[in-house]
């Protein structure tokens, strides 16, 4: 179901397994997962329960297994998520509170590929914020977290050694390097997305980007 893209009928398994274990450590995580990527997927105000509930149960993970890498991680990633929905001066709370999730799952799985790849997407969101949102930021809450593209390359780099099959670690890495205009490595990447297999469920979304991206490069590039 996830790899058909079919998130609904992913999510409606997870609950059905939960109800019978609702302890189940695997179960917990299948079903942030899933709620997050159906949200990303369908990419609309419907995303938004999705990510409240994703949130929700990653917060209690988290409280309940407070040495867990994955447990951080999935908080950070429910978190961005729902920034999406914030308000300026939440928005920028949030931020603070998804770099400290991050930091805190890559320090204690210094190997968690998906990891690196959230704070690379988090570092390329930072460096391209809004000027209004980041004086904003800076008036009220003495600046947002530090964060280039640089840093962006760096995370991404790593997700991408850490797991050469990733497609979103190769689609976000050259959405970064095309950033920094450096075209023929971001077309790299492009290709490698095209060649890779679909493995989870945001890489249906994330291949067609990619696809997308190593056009709009190549049309620059002319």
């Amino acid at each position: 179901a996830r790899l058909a893209g079919d998130m609904a009928r992913a999510i409606e398994i997870d609950r059905a397994a939960l109800a019978e274990n609702p302890e189940n450590w695997n179960l917990r995580v299948a079903l942030i997962r899933d709620l997050a990527d159906a949200g990303d997927l369908l990419d609309s105000e419907l995303s938004r329960p999705l990510f409240e509930e994703a949130m929700r149960r990653a917060l209690r993970l988290t409280a309940e297994h407070a040495d867990s890498a994955e447990s951080h991680y999935l908080l950070a990633l429910a978190k961005g998520q729902m920034a999406l929905f914030a308000g300026g001066k939440q928005k920028v709370r949030m931020s603070h509170e998804i770099k400290t999730s991050i930091d805190r799952a890559i320090e204690l799985d210094p190997g968690h590929s998906e990891a690196f790849v959230v704070r690379g997407v988090y570092y390329y969101e930072l460096a391209t914020l809004n000027r209004a949102l980041r004086l904003f930021a800076r008036i009220l809450f003495g600046g947002l977290p530090a964060g280039t593209l640089a840093d962006s390359r760096a995370d991404l780099e790593r997700a991408v050694e850490l797991d050469p099959e990733d497609i979103s670690a190769h689609y976000n890495l050259a959405r970064t390097l095309l950033r920094l205009k450096e075209t023929e490595a971001a077309l790299r990447h492009c290709a490698r997305c095209a060649e890779l297999p679909v493995s989870a469920p945001l890489h249906l979304q994330d291949k067609p980007a990619a696809a997308a991206l190593a056009g709009e490069a190549e049309s620059a590039a002319r």
